[in-house]
């Protein structure tokens, strides 16, 4: 690899720019091959307060790449024949229990994210009072017919795993795979013995409001975790380890910690989760530029870990931050680290993106109203204007949306204290022309929208209106809107920002999104408003400040 520190400066510079853009206070990086460590790399700070610098010992909590730990262990229990893959949940929890028409799930759905159990929104101690809950909720299609990732997947392997072994699910990591690995800067569960050790993970102050880079950033929460999904911590230079196992398909120099038949099920896809993204049995896999990658990303609460390895070019990469999510995600590296591999020239960086500059900003153009409430929006010089109420104000063009039916090209944000809690979110017609804006449960037309105006929609869904909260430090708030006649859940996670319709059912609760197998119902209703709503797994309570 001729040009290999080229690349890593070429990297340096994403890295930063990235940075830059999200407001991260710091990131950690490994690079390496099937054979060896190839580079450690730092940036910013594990610490704002105390501007601590980030070191390589640096330790984060690694979120969802736990599922890929799990899955390796229950993978060598099946090869053992302590399990079998293939047979169902209650053969070793007799406990387990959800409501279901089809045929019973096996571990090898839970593994591959194709169980159709619902996703989990409550956060306990320990998930065994958690798992048993699921016989509350309900399956929302066969299992194996399709894949929905849940976390709840994993924490029952957990479960399974320590009643077959008889073991703390921490014993069991860290025996079967972070002592043979050599993985000494890891930890299995998190405790406050290790908290020292973290970086500092950084949340934007406002949890009920899209994020923006003028808000402040401060600690985020901590917790102690012992889920099988989701409770590590650790530094890239170890999860290196543990990724070049995989890139040598289970096999280190000391032996094998899996088969080639476990490897295979492992990175076999099974199930598509988005795009071309795969589930196979613990792992992610998908194609780019015609090469083959596997790999795991993790969300924890200020801390996102990617792990991805791109198998044809041998080279892996493991980056780390301690800021919100989303991840600086692995694509681009390994383009720029399959360039050097390959000896071709390195793809230049992406442009910095200016969300206020919008190409097309002239098809927003017009006066909205709502009620009272209006607006007009003029193009000037690339720029999206808002005229609102005497105020001149620039419009950024938002990507991190999820779940919205008009597409995050059409959603925007106002820095108004009248626009703080939703983006705005336009909608075109047929003719692909803007015709309607929506903010929360308000609707703005354009003079060229000519469609109905007036929808039907049961009474009582008026009282589902509102900001409901929990203390859970993963998804603590939520709000439910009203419009045309539709009820929509918001919720914000970092940087993402969420916008799905709930889709009404014969019992009078409601699917989250079309298919899905998460519910959702209120109850407690007092003067038209109600008081509780239980979703996932947990109960989330109105906020009646706003």
């Amino acid at each position: 690899m001729k040009n290999i520190e080229a690349a890593f400066a070429h990297l340096d510079r994403f890295i930063e720019q990235k940075m830059r853009a999200t407001k991260i206070p710091g990131v950690s990086l490994a690079i390496t091959s099937r054979e060896k460590l190839l580079r450690v790399a730092t940036f910013g700070l594990a610490n704002l307060d105390t501007q601590t610098p980030m070191t390589p010992e640096t330790m984060f909590y690694t979120g969802s790449n736990g599922k890929t730990f799990t899955g390796t262990a229950v993978l060598q229990l099946h090869e053992e024949g302590l399990v079998d893959i293939h047979q169902p949940i209650t053969r070793y929890l007799p406990w387990f229990k959800i409501q279901s028409r089809y045929a019973p799930i096996t571990l090898h759905h839970l593994l591959c994210h194709t169980s159709g159990i619902p996703h989990r929104g409550d956060i306990l101690p320990d998930p065994h009072y958690e798992i048993w809950t699921m016989r509350e909720g309900e399956t929302a299609f066969p299992p194996g017919e399709r894949g929905d990732y849940t976390t709840l997947n994993t924490r029952i392997l957990g479960l399974v795993l320590e009643e077959v072994l008889g073991q703390p699910y921490g014993e069991i990591i860290q025996q079967r795979l972070l002592d043979p690995l050599g993985m000494t800067s890891t930890v299995p569960v998190l405790t406050h013995d290790v908290r020292p050790r973290i970086g500092i993970g950084y949340v934007p102050l406002f949890d009920d409001r899209p994020a923006h880079l003028s808000h402040p950033l401060v600690p985020a929460p901590w917790l102690q975790a012992n889920f099988a999904d989701a409770s590590m911590a650790t530094t890239p230079t170890d999860l290196a380890k543990f990724l070049r196992m995989l890139m040598n398909r289970g096999q280190t120099p000391e032996g094998r910690i899996l088969s080639e038949e476990s490897y295979e099920r492992m990175v076999e896809p099974v199930a598509l989760r988005y795009d071309d993204m795969y589930f196979g049995a613990g792992m992610m896999s998908n194609r780019e530029e015609n090469c083959f990658l596997i790999g795991h990303n993790g969300a924890g609460i200020g801390h996102a870990v990617v792990m991805w390895a791109d198998l044809d070019s041998d080279i892996g990469v493991v980056i780390m931050i301690n800021g919100a999510f989303p991840y600086i995600e692995e694509s681009f590296p390994l383009q720029i680290l399959r360039a050097a591999v390959q000896e071709r020239p390195l793809p230049p960086l992406p442009p910095a993106i200016d969300p206020r500059q919008v190409e097309n900003a002239g098809e927003y153009a017009g006066a909205y109203r709502c009620g009272d409430s209006c607006f007009e929006l003029t193009e000037e010089d690339g720029l999206l204007i808002m005229h609102y109420r005497e105020e001149r104000l620039v419009l950024e063009r938002r990507s991190t949306v999820l779940g919205s039916e008009n597409g995050s090209e059409d959603s925007f944000f106002a820095d108004h204290p009248d626009f703080a809690f939703f983006l705005l979110i336009f909608g075109r017609d047929n003719d692909n022309q803007i015709v309607e804006a929506f903010h929360g449960s308000d609707w703005y037309t354009h003079k060229r929208y000519d469609g109905p105006t007036h929808f039907d929609y049961p009474e009582v869904w008026d009282a589902y209106v509102g900001h409901y909260r929990v203390y859970n430090p993963w998804r603590y708030n939520f709000r439910v809107v009203l419009r045309k006649g539709r009820l929509f859940l918001v919720e914000v996670f970092g940087w993402l920002y969420w916008e799905t319709e709930l889709i009404p059912r014969e019992k009078g609760d409601f699917t989250i999104g079309e298919g899905s197998p998460e519910l959702i119902f209120f109850d407690t209703i007092v003067n038209h408003r109600a008081l509780r709503t239980w979703k996932g797994c947990g109960y989330y309570y109105r906020f009646t400040l706003n």
